[in-house]
């Protein structure tokens, strides 16, 4: 008898399911990993679809693009109808799956730019540029008085 876990066994087992005849082969089991993780929840995005039969129709018939966006029209259909609706956050999972009949080049906004770290320094945000600035400043010809212009 061996005295060794099992588990360290079953670890050996799996690595070697990504091994080659050189041994441990990253890119294999990196390569196996995407895969894995791209199919991970195509199925079930596909399966929550069809629990939803009645509100996809209503969905589909009520929202417009250039009018409404998915939680309004969400909210929408929440007030009106008297149907089961799925999060919000499971609609933008079959949109951005492709699954669905609404892709994301169809929704009103079909990219969101949150705000980041600012670029500029507080001089610049504060401070115009020249030529945005009223001519009377480059003349100069009165002293301040403490009131903007």
């Amino acid at each position: 008898m061996l005295k060794i876990s099992k588990f360290v066994i079953l670890h050996w087992l799996k690595k070697l399911k990504n091994s080659s005849e050189y041994g441990y082969d990253a890119k294999l089991a990196q390569k196996k990993h995407d895969i894995r993780s791209r199919w991970k929840n195509h199925f079930k995005l596909k399966s929550e679809i069809y629990k939803f039969k009645e509100f996809e129709e209503k969905f589909l018939k009520i929202y417009n693009a250039k009018e409404m966006t998915v939680e309004r029209t969400v909210e929408f259909i929440k007030r009106n109808y008297n149907i089961k609706c799925p999060s919000i956050k499971t609609i933008y999972n079959w949109i951005n799956s492709k699954n669905w009949k609404i892709n994301r080049k169809n929704l009103l906004r079909s990219n969101y730019v949150f705000g980041g770290k600012r670029q500029k320094s507080v001089q610049e945000r504060l401070v115009r540029k020249r030529w945005v600035r009223p001519f009377k400043i480059g003349l100069r010809k009165k002293m301040a008085t403490g009131k903007r212009i």
